[in-house]
């Protein structure tokens, strides 16, 4: 019973290790980013904690949908750019395609600064806290000459 039990712990362990260590970030390519003024405010969230807007840099973003979909289940991947981060709107999942496009709304666009890395992660606040750790040769850097208005 004890060799069972030791036995089930030792899987435990190893299973959580590997999720831990699994893909945290994901490879993208901005597919378009353009100034949008919605005719409604959107709304985002309850009570006091709710967060509305009539306009934002709407970035669409395309991903490797099995690479998108190797990420934990339970923990929603962030978009940062430099030290901003960005939940997502919305994920095209209409079809069979390889490739999802992720949608986000960026309220505060304006601040955004040239250069910034842009990294899609598992990692909250990993950028912010340990921005060496997601330099990268090659890495995608915004530039307000992705924006279309």
């Amino acid at each position: 019973m004890r060799k069972v039990l030791l036995a089930t712990l030792l899987l435990t362990v190893v299973t959580n290790a590997q999720q831990r260590s699994g893909p945290r970030e994901v490879n993208f390519k901005v597919v378009s980013a353009a100034v949008t003024r919605f005719d409604k405010p959107v709304r985002i969230g309850v009570g006091k904690r709710v967060t509305e807007y009539q306009e934002a840099l709407v970035l669409k973003l395309e991903v490797n949908r099995e690479e998108f979909d190797s990420l934990p289940p339970d923990i929603e991947p962030f978009l940062y750019i430099g030290t901003s981060e960005y939940r997502v709107y919305h994920i095209d999942r209409k079809d069979d395609r390889s490739n999802l496009i992720l949608t986000f709304h960026v309220r505060d666009w304006q601040r955004l600064q040239e250069g910034a890395l842009m990294v899609l992660t598992t990692e909250h606040g990993g950028p912010v806290r340990n921005p060496e750790k997601f330099r990268r040769e090659g890495g995608v850097r915004f530039s307000k000459a992705l924006i279309t208005r």
